[in-house]
């Protein structure tokens, strides 16, 4: 798994490595924790009146470009300084502002731009 391993080596070199995924929480959260306990961010779930699980928040692209916004202003580090790893052409906002853009398992429609823009590409 590629993209893991150089997740997994950004956080043991000291990099600010931060998980913003559509994925349910509990998957997100899982991976974090097998990366060191790393911040992420995932979809969130909450029961309703008559206890059944719904979906609270979904993350849209749009919403994962703002919560990357957000951690950088945290750690007063600039876009050109990061790297965005992304599968859906859904996130074409969070990999356009970063410094690097690296698509994963592209569909066409992504593929298509990630050839455009020079982006590096991991199947």
């Amino acid at each position: 798994m590629p993209v893991y391993e150089e997740l997994r080596r950004a956080y043991h070199l000291g990099q600010k490595v931060v998980i913003v995924s559509a994925a349910p929480d509990f998957i997100v959260q899982s991976i974090a924790h097998s990366l060191g306990g790393i911040e992420a961010y995932g979809t969130t779930y909450e029961k309703d009146v008559d206890n059944r699980i719904k979906i609270k928040t979904i993350l849209t692209g749009e919403q994962k470009a703002n919560i990357a916004r957000q951690v950088m202003a945290i750690c007063e580090t600039d876009e050109k300084n990061c790297i965005a790893y992304s599968d859906s052409y859904q996130d074409i906002e969070l990999l356009a502002m970063a410094g690097e853009a690296i698509v994963v398992n592209p569909d066409q429609k992504l593929l298509k731009v990630a050839k455009e823009k020079n982006w590096r590409v991991i199947r």
